[in-house]
């Protein structure tokens, strides 16, 4: 973790733990699901709440993604909650328009 994202160490347990808890509890994911998804993506402790309140938002009211399902999506590639929702809504028109994937198949 401290070679690809050196400043994740200069964040104050403070600011860690509301995004820790958020994760854990409206992601589903279990503590060890949680650190390999750290360890894939260190970034992911870095985004404000607010964001990654915004983005499980969009995962669910707009792609589908079950509450249940959430945790799979983070465990799967936690790096999509580093998208702006802007650019997840822009690979949502892409995948529905270009690629001919049905609305009910996203999520």
């Amino acid at each position: 973790v401290m070679k690809t994202f050196p400043k994740l160490f200069s964040l104050s347990p403070e600011n860690l733990e509301p995004k820790v808890k958020f994760l854990l509890e409206r992601f589903s994911l279990s503590k060890a699901d949680l650190g390999k998804a750290v360890v894939n993506h260190p970034q992911l402790l870095s985004l404000a709440l607010k964001n990654l309140e915004a983005k499980r938002d969009f995962l669910l009211m707009d792609i589908g993604v079950s509450e249940a399902k959430l945790g799979q999506v983070v465990k799967g590639s936690p790096s999509v909650l580093s998208l702006t929702v802007k650019k997840m809504k822009a690979k949502k028109k892409f995948l529905l328009e270009t690629v001919g994937v049905s609305e009910a198949k996203l999520g």
